[in-house]
């Protein structure tokens, strides 16, 4: 949260992964705040145990493995934030979304469960700015925004947009 109070979210962490693992490992406190949006069941993994099971090469190789994703997430959306258009971001944001944001599945759903505000939260812009953007996109027939959701029309259209390959 910023000074005057305005939040943004980084990141949507979706049923069975990890979550605040940087702290176990640095053993500083947590850096950010983390909000359930339903009822959630949440494993806690204790420093011991943590310790115990980054004794197995397959378990420190798998935590390896994700926090390179986190590291590699987190250069893309700096990237991204630093060289691109609104339009190719939004394009590239919906994309991730729309693959499970940090779980990014190799198949995508063509519903991505997100409203307008959280969508603008995640990119750091206004509503109104981001309202623009998904508008031309829907003129275009590659979305279709609902309620609290967003369904993709043309995930081809919404590729060629985020300039992916």
């Amino acid at each position: 949260m910023r000074e005057d109070g305005k939040e943004g979210i980084l990141s949507v962490v979706e049923a069975g992964n990890w979550l605040g693992e940087i702290s176990i490992f640095d053993r500083l406190p947590r850096p950010h705040d983390v909000t359930a949006l339903e009822s959630a069941e949440v494993l806690l993994v204790g420093r011991g145990e943590f310790d115990r099971l980054m004794a197995s090469p397959a378990f420190a190789r798998a935590m390896s493995v994700l926090l390179a994703n986190r590291v590699r997430l987190l250069y893309s959306l700096v990237e991204d934030a630093m060289l691109r258009s609104i339009s190719i971001r939004v394009a590239r944001r919906l994309m991730a979304l729309a693959h499970g944001d940090v779980t990014q599945a190799r198949d995508w759903r063509p519903v991505v469960p997100v409203s307008q505000e959280q969508l603008a939260m995640m990119m750091g812009v206004t509503r109104q700015t981001l309202s623009k953007e998904l508008k031309a996109l829907e003129r275009d027939g590659v979305l279709v925004v609902g309620y609290g959701r967003i369904e993709i029309r043309s995930v081809v259209a919404l590729r060629a947009r985020s300039g992916l390959s």
